[in-house]
């Protein structure tokens, strides 16, 4: 690495050359797995040989370096945009650290788990990167079903197809799990947002796994807000619910009227409580009928004063 950075200062003369050491900088960075060099590579080839070189392909080799960075530091939303930027005119020049058909894989898979639906069409589907798929048939058919709306059938094609070549790639490997978890997830989101309630164990059905597998994805994206604040599972009869505004300002006010009718009739049971316990004394001694026996008189007593207490 020194002796690269030295040959870059003092021995080349021309744009092609330090087009070259460049490339091998950052190229030897990413064999090395020294994702910050690679990053401080390209800023410096972006800032001293960018304006003096006429290869067009030099900008994109850059940024599909600096997505394969992005990747290995998990931040896959930059890496998806730095794939998805990178000119198809860029095949197999730089293909001893990322090949044509690599950029197709990570592209597509990470747009699908990070892009929105406005920007996945925009950036993959439609853009100038649907070239790149065709080198990538079963990708391009998951993002088919995906774009149709079809989850099931594009999160199988995920895990059935193309999961066991993922595990394998040198770059992807460890980031496989994640991805696809996310774009189950997002499938799920997606799944949902038209619907007001639905079935878990259909939704099961859809996404291929068991209703308690279900449930769980569901409750983890409930806890972090990913399916709405409003959104709730219902166990009694396995359903996924979500609740309008007007809907759950009715069910408070409801609430908060029966907490004060309650409220009211503990409060009266009370205070009629108080004044039998203060009186009734003062009653039974100036009765006409005192001449009852003084055991009936406290009989009397007694159960009225256990019945008032009881509220």
């Amino acid at each position: 690495m020194l002796l690269y950075a030295y040959f870059f200062r003092e021995y080349c003369t021309s744009g092609r050359q330090h087009t070259q050491v460049c490339l091998l900088l950052v190229e030897l960075s990413a064999d090395l797995r020294e994702w910050g060099s690679v990053r401080e590579s390209i800023t410096r080839a972006e800032h001293t040989v960018m304006g003096d070189i006429d290869d067009h392909l030099f900008r994109h080799q850059l940024r599909a370096l600096q997505g394969l960075a992005s990747l290995a530091e998990g931040r896959y939303y930059d890496a998806a945009k730095s794939f998805t930027s990178v000119s198809s005119d860029l095949t197999n020049e730089i293909n001893s650290v990322i090949s044509a058909e690599d950029i197709a894989i990570y592209g597509s898979l990470l747009g699908l788990a990070t892009f929105d639906r406005e920007m996945l069409h925009s950036l993959v589907i439609d853009g100038t990167f649907k070239v790149r798929l065709e080198l990538v048939p079963d990708m391009r058919e998951a993002l088919r079903h995906y774009s149709r709306a079809e989850y099931g059938q594009c999160l199988s094609i995920l895990q059935h197809t193309l999961k066991r070549d993922l595990l394998i790639d040198i770059h992807l490997h460890s980031h496989v799990p994640a991805l696809l978890d996310m774009v189950r997830d997002k499938c799920i989101e997606q799944y949902f947002q038209p619907y007001s309630s639905a079935s878990l164990e259909k939704m099961g059905n859809v996404f291929g796994c068991t209703l308690k597998e279900m449930e769980m994805v569901v409750v983890k994206l409930i806890s972090n807000g990913s399916l709405g604040e409003e959104a709730r599972v219902n166990i009694a009869d396995f359903t996924l619910r979500v609740e309008s505004g007007d809907s759950l300002d009715r069910k408070t006010r409801r609430r908060a009227r029966v907490a004060a009718a309650k409220m009211g009739a503990h409060f009266t049971r009370s205070a009629e409580g108080m004044i039998m316990r203060k009186f009734l004394p003062l009653l039974l001694w100036h009765s006409p009928y005192c001449y009852y026996s003084n055991y009936c008189v406290f009989l009397l007593f007694y159960f009225i004063f256990n019945r008032c207490c009881l509220y």
